[in-house]
């Protein structure tokens, strides 16, 4: 026996579903399964049929055998189950399954009780992800330097981009979406059932609004898992000029050190170095502790920020000294290096030196820990790297 397969229907669209069934009898397509996603239909002579849906006790709960049995003598068979509902079907002309208004609409009652609870958990979901993201920065704010609530938004946006934070606010809205339009419309079916007058869609119409819906929905998906896979830092040789990495190197600062040998954090080899090479806003990470023949322990860490959309570079690269260093940077307010806007600087702690700066829509936040160089020399690299970029257009 063939198969054909089609999406399935929502299970709070009663009357569609029920209608839907009948044109694929129409056309020889009989229902043998519904499934959450696809409905699975048997391939034969096309037969005048009603389908009528009937609910059950719980979701999911195959019907008593005492119903079964009364309804198919009343001329119902059953079909399958069907979400909330179970599908039964009989041949044209055969006595309406539900006679009772009053009963029926008792019977929906719980159906109608699942999906306000549907709504009520699509709304809780946005306040959770919203109040997730706030704690979240909040709490790391509080550590690693007591973020304000603006400098935690603008260094999310900065780190990530507008399209991440847009497209997962696009889909959470979208589930509560569908979850207030499924409570309308089984409210509305309510209303027919105990015989008020409704106006709705006609099956055309329904269905082009459910499948759009759906494959909007499933585009944003989409789109959101692209963005993630764009963000992913991918790896280029060491041997780069830092113009084109808006990198420092670890030799520049220590040009004492003959041999540089070890891994980094991420376990990467040292002749490597973790870019950041994608058009949306991103962060760069570059964690290297090396060694050489002296057996002294250099170490760099690097994060960039290419800024895209409408945030003001100062106030990122003043969150970014906060969030990422271990002291207290603070403005520079001697002459900075041609080409920098604006640049912070903790070095107050022995052998250790935090700068972040600033230029255009680059940032970039350096860590040293050496005694190679000092604090206007690791400013003085950092700003040839962004300016050089800034040049060359990369």
């Amino acid at each position: 026996m063939k198969h054909v397969y089609r999406f399935s229907l929502p299970g709070w669209a009663v009357p569609q579903q029920e209608e839907f069934y009948a044109l694929m009898a129409r056309r020889g397509l009989f229902v043998e399964k519904r499934g959450f996603l696809l409905t699975r239909f048997s391939k034969g002579d096309p037969a005048e049929l009603l389908y009528r849906l009937d609910a059950a006790p719980s979701r999911g709960q195959p019907p008593e055998e005492e119903r079964l049995q009364f309804y198919e003598s009343c001329g119902w068979h059953f079909v399958c189950k069907a979400d909330y509902f179970h599908l039964y079907c009989a041949e044209k002309g055969a006595g309406e399954l539900h006679t009772d208004a009053a009963w029926q609409n008792e019977t929906l009652l719980p159906v109608r009780k699942s999906l306000r609870d549907e709504l009520i958990g699509a709304g809780v979901q946005v306040v959770f992800w919203l109040l997730l993201f706030f704690l979240n920065f909040w709490v790391n704010g509080g550590i690693r330097g007591d973020l304000t609530v603006s400098e935690t938004t603008v260094l999310f946006l900065a780190q990530c981009g507008f399209v991440l934070p847009a497209l997962l606010i696009l889909l959470i809205l979208l589930k509560l979406f569908t979850s207030a339009l499924a409570m309308h419309g089984f409210t509305n079916y309510l209303r027919s059932v105990r015989g008020e007058k409704i106006t709705r869609l006609s099956l055309r119409g329904f269905l082009f609004c459910e499948y759009g819906t759906a494959m909007f929905y499933a585009a944003v998906f989409l789109a959101l898992i692209c963005t993630l896979i764009l963000l992913t830092p991918r790896t280029v040789p060491m041997g780069q000029e830092p113009s084109s990495q808006v990198l420092l190197r670890l030799e520049q600062l220590e040009p004492n050190a003959t041999v540089l040998q070890g891994t980094g954090s991420l376990g990467q080899e040292s002749g490597q170095t973790e870019v950041v090479d994608v058009p949306l806003a991103s962060l760069q990470l570059h964690n290297l502790q090396l060694s050489d023949t002296n057996g002294n322990t250099p170490w760099l860490d690097q994060h960039y920020i290419q800024l895209s959309g409408p945030l003001d570079p100062v106030l990122v690269a003043q969150s970014m000294a906060k969030y990422l260093s271990l002291g207290d940077p603070l403005p520079v307010k001697e002459p900075l290096p041609a080409g920098i806007d604006c640049a912070f600087l903790d070095d107050s702690r022995t052998d250790l030196i935090e700068v972040c700066l600033a230029s255009g829509n680059r940032i970039l936040h350096i860590q040293y820990l050496g005694s190679a160089s000092d604090a206007q020399t690791v400013m003085a690299l950092a700003s040839q790297a962004l300016t050089e970029n800034s040049k060359s257009g990369v």
